[in-house]
């Protein structure tokens, strides 16, 4: 404040104001006395007051907004959601979508964030303390805005970085547009979305790992209801549980993308044993009849009945082709592998590895049936019961992974997976129990093939 002795005659009367105690003239406000607490400076205790202040006032606003009127947030949502869901019509997911939109957000709050800290900056130097603390105020809310976007920026960057490389082209979603139309059903509707979005994912999943031919994705398709997904070698698909695989939420997102690349890694393995010269086809195929014919010989041993009739109850038993066509693509498609070099030989354990899974499954099934008898006793009192399940279900998770993964199809199958979560993890370390349980949750407990 600038104070002078200078006559009252000598400034305007609109800027005339009395300091009572001195008896001397001031220019300024007359309201604004040197006692008034809006014209003194911002000491740094009180500045994190008003940061604080206004943080807590913009985050109970937004709660009482949220409260008070419900049916427009749901409406917001609901058309956010649904200008998400038109995304895939143009080949864009709607994760990708999504990302886009929150960098936006961000860049807006960043925005707003930098002008309220200039306009603070630039009243503090012209000592307009009461404008100051509006600005440290409205810093303070801008706090709760990039609390709720900010921490998203990384994954979302990485999301639009991955599509603008590997992501499908931007073309009309035919099959998508069919499934909409042949329905009013809106849950219907959200079932088109999800395939459409996780084909997509597919896609960009499969032109990351730069493969030119890439087995067919069926979604919800005779697959058993444990497993998340699965490779079938003689039809040459990969099937999906969509209750387990959604790319449409955040944990399981992760999760999503580790699966594809578990049953993708199973097809390189099979596709590395058509590749190698002194295997090709014919050894797939003689491989996978018996295979076929081990298991069913163990089905009908279990059940006490040799002329037992499998395709009636089971229609995946029934005798399939090779998909002859589609690995001749591959063939055509790759470098031959020559006999004898380290790549043949591992080729051929793939091969053995596929018998294995008969004798694989007897064991599991052997363990299951030791297990059941060992199951806690409910007689043992509530906290004692609970004790012991939790110890039993780690003990048969362990011994379920252990012959499981000593196979090396699923050995090498679990490295792809587990290699994409380590990385995801080393660059996410605040994701790391998310990703933990989404893991658990939809791959490890599941018998993937």
């Amino acid at each position: 404040m600038l104070v002078s002795s200078t006559p009252k005659a000598c400034v305007p009367k609109s800027r005339q104001g009395l300091d009572q105690k001195n008896n001397t003239c001031f220019l300024g406000n007359p309201n604004s006395l040197s006692d008034d607490k809006e014209a003194k400076n911002v000491s740094a205790k009180e500045g994190f007051k008003l940061v604080g202040s206004g943080f807590l006032h913009k985050g109970k606003d937004l709660a009482l907004c949220i409260f008070k009127h419900p049916l427009k947030t749901i409406g917001v949502a609901a058309g956010t959601s649904i200008a998400l869901g038109a995304l895939p019509l143009v080949g864009i997911a709607s994760s990708t979508g999504a990302a886009v939109l929150g960098l936006g957000f961000a860049a807006l709050t960043v925005g707003k964030t930098a002008k309220d800290s200039v306009s603070a900056f630039k009243h503090s130097r012209n000592n307009e303390y009461a404008k100051l603390r509006s600005d440290l105020r409205n810093i303070g809310g801008d706090g709760v805005d990039l609390a709720l976007t900010v921490p998203f920026v990384p994954k979302a960057i990485k999301a639009v970085k991955n599509y603008a490389k590997f992501g499908p082209k931007i073309q009309f979603n035919k099959e998508y547009w069919r499934d909409l139309r042949a329905t009013k059903n809106p849950l219907k509707h959200i079932w088109a979305c999800f395939k459409a979005n996780l084909k997509l994912k597919y896609e960009q999943i499969t032109n990351e790992m730069g493969l030119k031919i890439k087995p067919k994705l069926l979604i919800g398709k005779d697959i058993p209801a444990i497993a998340a997904a699965l490779y079938e070698p003689e039809e040459a698909v990969i099937k999906v549980n969509p209750l387990l695989v959604n790319p449409l939420t955040g944990g399981k997102q992760l999760a999503t993308e580790g699966v594809l690349r578990h049953e993708l890694e199973h097809f390189r393995q099979f596709s590395d044993i058509v590749n190698t010269k002194n295997l090709g086809t014919t050894a797939l195929e003689k491989g996978l009849d018996k295979y076929n014919t081990l298991r069913i010989n163990w089905i009908k041993e279990l059940s006490g009945d040799s002329n037992l009739d499998l395709s009636q109850i089971m229609p995946k038993e029934k005798k399939m082709k090779m998909n002859m066509k589609f690995y001749q693509q591959v063939i055509d498609n790759s470098e031959p592998i020559l006999p004898n070099s380290p790549k043949a030989k591992l080729a051929s354990k793939y091969l053995e590895g596929c018998i294995q899974k008969v004798d694989d499954t007897k064991k599991i099934y052997n363990m299951e049936m030791q297990l059941a008898e060992e199951r806690p006793d409910k007689s043992i009192g509530f906290l004692n019961y609970v004790k012991q399940l939790y110890k039993h279900i780690k003990t048969r998770q362990e011994k379920f992974e252990k012959i499981y993964k000593s196979n090396i199809l699923e050995k090498e199958a679990y490295a792809a997976q587990d290699k994409y979560y380590d990385a995801v993890i080393k660059n996410r370390p605040g994701f790391k129990t998310v990703m933990a349980q989404a893991q658990s949750t939809t791959t490890k407990n599941k018998k993937q093939i």
